[in-house]
């Protein structure tokens, strides 16, 4: 079977194959998400998010089931709660990746900036108001949430990018150094 991975044998002559077409794959979406202008890398990088999501939905959804043997209500009502949540997040990240990464980084601005504005209004009686540097740059973080709100994930999507280039290249660099007859 192709995806069958032994945890011993990894870098063997057996997978070399195996690693040359993932690397062949990381480089491309790694190259792809990079260069490509549009939200491509956006969308790629929502759809993994998705893929957590739906896994921790599965992982709740096997503990409510669970839970709803010996539990309480109220945490059997918390469970059935947090699966609807991470099942709803996960198809927003699928069918609509692009607008719902822009409504998260807007809200985790406001957010960020509701939490730093009423801590300096709390503060403000006392003699020394301790606000620094740190509280500054969230401020600072917050408003480019707000204003320009796909930055911060286009960051993190070259982040990704580089690092997907980086390890395809170097699984294809293993995987022609250790081939097997293909």
């Amino acid at each position: 079977m192709f995806f069958n991975f032994e945890p011993n044998v990894f870098y063997t002559k057996v997978n070399s194959k195996k690693m040359l077409i993932i690397g062949i794959i990381l480089l491309s979406v790694g190259l792809n998400c990079l260069l490509n202008k549009r939200n491509f890398g956006i969308a790629v990088f929502s759809w993994g998010i998705s893929i957590a999501t739906l896994y921790c939905t599965w992982l709740c959804f096997r503990e409510y089931r669970e839970l709803k043997r010996y539990a309480d209500k109220n945490q059997i009502r918390k469970f059935a709660m947090i699966t609807l949540t991470f099942l709803i997040i996960s198809i927003l990240l699928i069918f609509i990746p692009i607008y719902f990464n822009y409504a998260l980084s807007i809200m985790l601005g406001i957010y960020i900036l509701y939490k730093e504005i009423s801590m300096y209004i709390k503060n403000e009686n006392y003699y020394r108001i301790s606000f620094g540097i740190g509280n500054l740059m969230k401020i600072i973080a917050g408003l480019v949430l707000i204003f320009s709100p796909l930055f911060f994930v286009r960051f993190l999507v070259n982040i990704l990018s580089v690092l997907a280039i980086i390890f395809g290249a170097y699984l294809i660099n293993w995987a022609i150094k250790n081939k097997d007859n293909y």
